[in-house]
């Protein structure tokens, strides 16, 4: 049996982000800040004026195991000085997936909700 006793995951549910925050000790990860997209179908614009209060955090699934030393499967220090790995942007859209029923955990994460989203590395070459 898998140890994880979080609920099951529900979704994907169609969200945005709306803030990110560094995870204190952590490297190359951040706590983001979703809320719940209302679709305006007649110009297919998500908006989240009407689910402003459905705001929940989520973590990206392609930071998991980033570190200091390596990022999605690249050594930093093999990267042009000033180059450094982007968080997902604020008002990017993406699709959550929840798990509803969990307990709040170091990060305040709760329930656990996670999405993906490949982040970039930026910087300027010469």
């Amino acid at each position: 049996m898998i140890p994880f006793r979080r609920g099951k995951f529900v979704g994907p549910v169609a969200c945005k982000i709306t803030a990110v925050d560094a995870i204190t000790g952590r490297d190359n990860i951040w706590r983001y800040t979703v809320q719940v997209l209302e679709w305006d179908l007649d110009d297919y614009v998500g908006s989240t004026d009407t689910y402003a209060d459905q705001e929940f955090y989520a973590i990206n699934m392609h930071e998991i195991g980033n570190t200091n030393a390596v990022a999605m499967g690249v050594v930093i220090s093999s990267l042009p000085d000033g180059f450094s790995l982007d968080s997902a942007p604020i008002g990017a859209g993406v699709l959550v997936w929840l798990s509803p029923g969990a307990d709040q955990d170091t990060n305040s994460i709760t329930p656990l909700s996670v999405f993906q989203w490949p982040n970039q590395f930026n910087g300027t070459c010469e």
